[in-house]
């Protein structure tokens, strides 16, 4: 049989069969092939019609698609939209061994022209943009859970990735709080997020509860989640461990209920009775019972406990009656200043009456220097019962025995005198120091004699104002200073209309002297500051300060073999050099030097601010050191810094760096600035071992300090260089008399009174300058305080001075190893008399 055209597979027609019979084939075979062919012919008209049912289904199927594909085109515009408006990711799904995951995901954040970030999210986590929150995604990892023989899934973390990149942690569909759980909360970048989840991933879920009796649960402080596991209220949902402590608390908690109701209470004796109200009455009665077995057994020892103390007390009380207070500090080694704490707080636990408490001398002087220096914490102390301390009142009645009027007050002198009695000979020479203070006009009268305080007042020793147009702007203070000793004490007070004048300040520069040899006291030098009003007055006294009749000294007024050395205030004198510097910008020691420049140190912290703060070569120096203002040009400390050795190493670091830099040719003011210091430290000696005397090198640097200094000035008078580039005349003036003054009377204390060495720190205003500051703040920070203040602040100043302990050994009265007071109220009422008969006495 063969066929013309194509067989008949696949659907494809046939189009002529051809059957040749050969003439061998027998009848029965061609009646077999007809009947073939007649099977074929039925089996094409069969194909035929279903090609045409196939071409009818075409034909259906076209227009569906042509929709479809219309459909999709809409889908792809809203989808294109929503892109510009929030992020969008496009999940690109795959097959991997059975398991259908997305394997990655890209993310758009809606901004057009910008480019999206795609990343890869490993098996088993999914994702997929919330519904209800547009532009944010959920990633999910899915569990499975098997109840009744049967697994279900269940979500149970999952984390939401917010459009403004802000990553939530869920489990269970509660929040986990992730402080601690060093899981990110914003997403830096797509790429992390596989990390993210990962980790989030490997954490630990608390386990809950467990299994537990729920009916020992209390209902506010557990939950169940929606896999009906109990859980704690405060479960923090992820932990190290199998349970977080929360739950891990409640659980036992709940076992300890569960264990409590097994625990059966048996009683020793129970009746039974037939009514179970009765039976609940006797039990009830059997417990109370035993709870007050309970509290009787535990008053019992409690009593035999109270018992044994009280044999023990009684038994110690009768060995502390054999021997006194006094033996018994004394035994201890209780301080004597603790010793009258005690005796007072004994004393006045057997008073019920506060008013009829007496006070002890002793304790009084303690009380008035607790007073002045803290009012405030004085009255904490004594509101609160903490020591047993008198009223203001009578503090106020004490203070009023010391009369410090202005003027050299003969009664204080007697309080002096015994002060000085208490010192070695050496302990009383010293020096005097004399400055004023600015203060505000202002008047007050005072009750106890209906005077005006805060006029012109010299005391008995001066004029005594009554006019009210005379109110004071200056007070004048005198202070003794010792050069063996670290004290310093106020003697006098003057209140002035304006700065004293140089005939009555030298006036009383020569009774002070007197006034304090005659309380046993050695006077051996002055010191003031440059003011007019003092060169004026070392003129009166025959003291000059020129180069060619220098004189630092003139005759003691008690006797005619001693001198009384001058000195301006060194610290005074170096602020001066430095204005001078300031303000001219330039100066010179001699024609064939350079000029000493104030840009070359401007330059230096212009240099050295550019470096940090620990690779500074001069750390100190700061814009108020190059810049002054009027408050900048009255501190001497910045005065001192400018002229220090750091200044003078950074000059040499600087220039040595850089020689053609800002500060070439600055090595005469390197050497201006070195002698400076050099000379300043030699006037500022404070310890015994950097001690002043001729044969030292500070004796050598005053005395190469006063021939360069003589150079100097002998180059101006020569002519070779301007006043301009030359100190100012007053200056030069103090600073030649400080010089000369402090070698001379090192030699002459040396030599006469045998003295070692001269402490060069003595011989300064330092300390008078801290009384004024002290005054200053005690009046609430104010530079200029009024006059009946001032006048007040001295008076207790003054005091506390003269009655504060010392704080080494060899200023104590006694020879004991503690402090002792200097003064005793008894002194205080014989040298003033008994104004005021004070109650507790």
């Amino acid at each position: 049989v063969k066929t013309n055209g194509s067989s008949v597979m696949d659907g494809v027609d046939i189009k002529t069969t051809n059957i040749i019979l050969h003439e061998d084939l027998s009848p029965r075979d061609v009646a077999t092939i007809e009947s073939i062919q007649e099977q074929q012919i039925q089996d094409v008209t069969t194909v035929e019609s279903i090609q045409e049912q196939q071409i009818q289904d075409v034909a259906t199927v076209e227009p569906i698609q042509e929709q479809q594909i219309q459909d999709v085109a809409t889908v792809e515009s809203l989808h294109e939209q929503q892109i510009q408006d929030h992020p969008v990711a496009h999940c690109a799904p795959d097959v991997c061994e059975g398991r259908f995951h997305f394997s990655q995901v890209t993310f758009n954040y809606g901004t057009p022209g910008k480019i999206t970030d795609s990343t890869s999210i490993s098996w088993p986590w999914t994702v997929g943009e919330l519904s209800t929150d547009i532009g944010s995604f959920l990633f999910t990892y899915a569990i499975t859970k098997m109840e009744n023989d049967d697994k279900f899934p269940v979500i149970e973390k999952s984390i939401q990735l917010c459009a403004n990149k802000k990553l939530r942690y869920f489990v269970y569909g509660s929040v986990v709080k992730v402080h601690g759980c060093k899981l990110p909360q914003i997403l830096e970048d797509i790429a992390s997020l596989p990390q993210a989840l990962k980790k989030f991933q490997n954490i630990n879920v608390c386990n809950g509860l467990g299994t537990i009796n729920v009916h020992h649960l209390s209902a506010d402080s557990a939950f169940k989640d929606y896999v009906d596991r109990w859980r704690s209220k405060n479960c923090t949902l992820i932990s190290k461990r199998k349970r977080c402590d929360h739950c891990r608390n409640v659980r036992n908690i709940v076992h300890m209920k569960e264990a409590r109701s097994k625990t059966k209470v048996s009683l020793k004796r129970v009746c039974r009775v037939s009514n179970p109200i009765d039976q609940r009455k006797l039990i009830a009665l059997r417990k109370k019972c035993f709870r007050e077995r309970q509290q009787k057994k535990t008053a019992q020892k409690r009593i035999q406990l109270l018992q044994e103390s009280l044999q023990n007390k009684a038994t110690e009380i009768a060995s502390i009656r054999g021997e006194t207070l006094v033996d018994k500090c004394s035994k201890l080694n209780v301080p004597t200043s603790q010793q009258t704490v005690l005796r007072e707080i004994i004393a006045a636990a057997g008073k019920t009456n506060d008013k009829s408490r007496r006070y002890g001398e002793e304790w009084i002087m303690l009380c008035l220097l607790m007073n002045i220096r803290s009012p405030g914490y004085y009255e904490f102390l004594r509101k609160n019962n903490v020591l047993s301390l008198p009223c203001h009142r009578t503090i106020r009645s004490y203070f009023s025995l010391v009369d410090m009027k202005c003027g050299f007050d003969e009664e204080f002198a007697k309080l002096l005198a015994k002060h000085f009695e208490t010192k070695t000979l050496l302990q009383r020479h010293g020096v005097l120091l004399l400055d004023e203070i600015n203060l505000r006009k202002s008047v007050a009268v005072c009750s106890k004699n209906l005077t005006y305080v805060g006029l012109t007042d010299f005391g008995n020793d001066g004029p005594q104002s009554t006019n009210i147009e005379d109110q004071a702007t200056h007070g004048l203070v005198l202070m003794f200073q010792p050069l063996a000793d670290s004290y310093t004490q106020p003697i006098a007070v003057f209140a002035s209309k304006n700065p004293v004048k140089s005939d009555e300040l030298a006036k009383l520069v020569i009774k002070a002297i007197v006034y304090l040899e005659r309380t046993g006291a050695k006077i051996h030098g002055v010191i003031a500051d440059g003011a007019s009003t003092n060169a004026k007055m070392w003129s009166l006294l025959d003291v000059s300060g020129s180069m060619e009749d220098t004189k630092t000294w003139f005759t003691h007024p008690v006797d005619d073999d001693r001198k009384v050395f001058v000195f301006s205030d060194a610290p005074h004198v170096i602020k001066n050099v430095r204005n001078r510097l300031y303000n001219k910008k330039k100066l010179r020691v001699k024609s064939s030097n350079n000029y000493i420049c104030w840009d070359y140190i401007a330059a230096l912290f212009n240099l050295d601010i550019q470096h940090a703060g620990n690779a500074r070569a001069c750390p100190k120096l700061t814009q108020r050191h190059v810049v002054l203002d009027s408050t900048s040009k009255m501190r001497v400390r910045l005065a001192t810094q400018v002229f220090s050795n750091s200044v003078v190493q950074g000059l040499h670091f600087y220039l040595r760096y850089n020689p053609e830099g800002p500060l070439k040719g600055c090595e005469e003011t390197i050497g201006f600035c070195k002698r400076m210091n050099d000379m300043f430290d030699a006037l500022n000696r404070k310890t015994p071992n950097e001690g002043l005397t001729p044969e030292s090198k500070d004796f050598k640097v005053l005395q190469e300090s006063l021939e360069w200094l003589n150079e100097w000035e002998t180059a101006l008078q020569k002519g070779e260089i301007t006043a301009d580039e030359y100190l100012t005349r007053e200056t030069s003036k103090a600073l030649r008399i400080s010089l000369r003054s402090t070698m001379d009377m090192c030699c002459y204390l040396i030599g006469k009174f045998d003295f070692q060495y001269l402490l060069t720190g003595k011989v300064n205003q330092d300390n008078l300058e801290k009384f004024f500051g002290t005054i200053r703040q005690a009046a609430g920070c104010n530079d200029h305080p009024h006059s009946p203040t001032f006048l007040q602040l001295y008076k207790i100043l003054s005091v506390y001075s003269i009655i504060k302990p010392p704080k080494f050994g060899n200023c104590t009265v006694s020879e004991q190893s503690s402090p002792q007071l200097l003064l005793s109220l008894h002194d205080l009422k014989t040298a003033y008399g008994q104004k005021s008969e004070a109650k507790s006495v």
